[in-house]
C-alpha cells in the first residue's frame, strides 16, 4: 500500500467530514520505534492489519524494517550485494514485502521478500526500477526510468506466478493493484488481468485502494476530487482538493488546493 496512506497510518489521523474539519481537526500520533542501535525512522507502506514498513539510519545507511503492531524487525541485507541502502515500500496483510536495494556502488534492483529469502525483480534494461504497491497474492507493481530525476517513468506490473519477467505498461506511474491484478494507471488507462483495458474519463487517477478509485479534474487550482466505480462511471465530486488515498469506507485524504477547511495543507473527507 502507499506511502501517504502508511504515513496516515502511523500518525494516527483523525478522520472527520469535510463539515467539520476546520474545527475538529486533530492527529493522535502512535510512535513507530526504531530498533535499539538505529534512529530516523521513516514508514513508506503498510498493510492495514498493524503491518508498516519503512527504513532506520545505521551509521551512514539505511536498512529496511517491518513493524508489526508496533513492534520493530530489521530485515536482513540483500545477500550478495555489498553496502549499500534497503528500502522497503509497500507489504500485503500475508507479510509480503515489497522494495528496491540502493547500492554504495551505483547498482539498483527491485525485489519481493517473503519469508525470509528475497527475489530480484527483473529491472526494465538498465533502467532503476522502483516497486509502489503488492496486493495479497504478491504481484507488484511500481516504474521504471532510466535515472533518478529522469523525465520517462514506465509502470511495470511484476506478477508473482511468473519470477523473473515484467509486464510494461508503457509510459505511465501505476497508481494501484487489486487482488483481481487490475492495475490503475496514471494516464487514466485501467487495465485488467487479461490485458484488455478501458480509459476512464473526466479526470486523472491519484490512488487506488481497497477497491476505491479517486483522482482529480480541473486544468488548473482548485481541482476538483472526483471518485469512480469500476465501470468508470463518477459516484462523488468534492471540490477544492487533490486526493492522495482513500480507504474501504470511502475516506478519502488529500491536499486543499484554494482555500476552504484546513489542517495544515491537508484534509481528510468522508461520506
Amino acid at each position: 500500500m502507499k506511502l501517504i496512506t502508511a504515513l496516515t497510518l502511523a500518525l494516527g489521523l483523525l478522520v472527520v467530514p469535510q463539515t467539520a474539519a476546520a474545527a475538529t481537526c486533530a492527529w493522535r500520533v502512535s510512535e513507530l520505534p526504531a530498533p535499539a542501535g538505529y534512529s530516523h525512522a521513516t514508514a513508506t507502506g503498510h498493510a492495514g492489519t498493524g503491518l508498516v514498513v519503512g527504513t532506520v539510519w545505521k551509521t551512514d545507511h539505511r536498512e529496511g524494517v517491518v513493524w508489526r503492531s508496533g513492534v520493530p524487525q530489521v530485515l536482513p541485507q540483500p545477500p550478495g550485494r555489498g553496502a549499500g541502502s534497503n528500502y522497503p515500500l509497500a507489504v500485503n496483510p500475508n507479510g509480503v514485502i515489497a522494495g528496491r536495494w540502493q547500492g554504495s556502488d551505483g547498482a539498483h534492483f527491485a525485489w519481493r521478500y517473503q519469508n525470509g529469502a528475497y527475489q530480484a525483480l527483473p529491472n526494465r534494461g538498465t533502467w532503476v526500477s522502483v516497486p509502489t504497491d503488492i496486493n495479497r497474492a504478491g504481484d507488484v507493481v511500481g516504474f521504471s526510468r532510466l535515472f533518478f530525476g529522469g523525465a520517462q517513468v514506465n509502470a511495470l506490473l511484476w506478477p508473482v506466478a511468473t519470477p523473473g519477467s515484467y509486464v510494461d505498461f508503457g509510459e505511465a506511474a501505476p497508481r494501484g493493484v487489486d487482488d483481481s491484478r487490475r492495475v490503475v494507471l496514471s494516464t487514466g488507462r485501467v487495465v485488467n488481468a487479461d490485458g484488455t483495458s478501458w480509459q476512464l474519463q473526466g479526470g486523472l487517477p491519484s490512488a487506488y485502494e481497497d477497491g476505491r478509485l479517486v483522482g482529480y479534474r480541473g486544468t488548473a487550482s482548485p481541482y476538483t476530487i472526483v471518485e469512480w466505480n469500476l465501470s468508470g462511471q463518477v459516484l462523488r465530486t468534492i471540490p477544492d482538493g487533490v486526493p492522495t488515498g482513500v480507504n474501504a469506507s470511502g475516506v478519502i485524504v488529500g491536499v486543499h488546493t484554494n482555500g476552504g477547511p484546513r489542517c495544515g495543507a491537508t484534509a481528510a473527507w468522508s461520506t
